[in-house]
């Protein structure tokens, strides 16, 4: 996939989040049992540890079991609910995040929580509670949807510093991604220079990088130097192993150990996943459809950028 692709699929998935869907009743009007509701709801969550363009949200999955298991019941108020409580106020905060930055996953740790508690239920064939449970756990599913690239990029004027700066390091994710077969590229210093070299030989790249520094550098710095040797510079404070950003860290990390052997290089990047078997693949789409049919399989429909396939 080339990076006019790239920007476009990004643009066609402004207002394609989720990237999943699964719909019911393409057969006809008929009811759904609640523990299919429940295992379908799991699936969705796990796709969005996927959708992610910067960060693992997978060990939050393990981590809301830890906390049901681990939480004791010490008021009449339900143990799902208690930790909901805690978690809006912000009194569970996952080890090694920042608690800024876990306020945008904080309907995703709910979620989770939710759906395991619905799995129980189901398991003890506590089948109307269940149902109430696996409702909230889809409610906050909704409120974890993660917002496209070019979303970003539209209210980068308005945010943080740190928001500011992340369509911008999932663009360079994205382009070291590509430089990782490049022999030539060997070291920390040598993955930055070549980012760089990447976006001055695209032009719709070269662009794209323009307006986010016209975003977020003050006047007096553009006189100073042009775009590109600002993003340099950046580089360099992106690369440190103890740098803002660790996903930008471990990213050119990988051509310090691409220098020793390449099997290194790929031995270092840790898959993201959870203890669930659901396996995913990168996908190829900016959406997807599910039809779930009555004798329980699936009718699939994927949208590219520019077909239509179905499965």
């Amino acid at each position: 996939m080339d990076i006019h692709e790239l920007l476009d699929r990004a643009q066609l998935s402004a207002n394609q989040s989720p990237k999943t869907h699964i719909l019911y009743e393409y057969e006809g009007e008929r009811s759904i049992d609640v523990d299919v509701m429940i295992e379908n709801g799991i699936f969705l969550w796990h796709d969005l540890i996927h959708a992610s363009e910067l960060d693992d949200i997978s060990p939050l999955w393990n981590l809301a079991s830890s906390l049901l298991e681990s939480t004791p019941r010490t008021t009449p108020q339900s143990t799902v609910d208690a930790l909901r409580q805690q978690i809006i106020l912000e009194a569970i905060v996952p080890d090694g995040w920042d608690f800024k930055k876990f306020r945008a996953y904080k309907g995703t740790l709910i979620s989770a929580i939710y759906f395991h508690e619905a799995r129980r239920l189901y398991a003890k064939g506590e089948i109307d509670r269940a149902w109430h449970v696996t409702t909230t756990a889809y409610y906050y599913l909704g409120t974890s949807t993660t917002m496209s690239a070019s979303r970003f990029l539209a209210k980068a004027s308005a945010r943080n510093h740190d928001e500011d700066t992340e369509y911008q390091r999932s663009l360079v994710l994205w382009i070291l991604d590509q430089l990782k077969s490049d022999k030539h590229v060997t070291s920390i210093e040598k993955a930055k220079d070549a980012v760089i070299a990447f976006i001055r030989k695209r032009e719709k790249l070269q662009s794209e990088f323009t307006k986010l520094d016209r975003l977020s550098s003050s006047p007096k710095h553009k006189t100073e130097h042009d775009a590109l040797d600002r993003l340099r510079n950046t580089l360099d404070d992106w690369a440190k192993p103890k740098g803002p950003y660790p996903e930008m860290a471990h990213a050119f990390a990988a051509f310090k150990r691409k220098a020793k052997t390449e099997q290194q290089a790929t031995d270092s990047v840790q898959p993201r996943g959870t203890a669930e078997d659901i396996e995913f693949c990168k996908p190829d789409y900016y959406l997807r459809i599910l039809n779930v049919l009555e004798n329980g399989d699936f009718l699939t429909l994927k949208l590219s950028r520019d077909e239509r396939e179905e499965e």
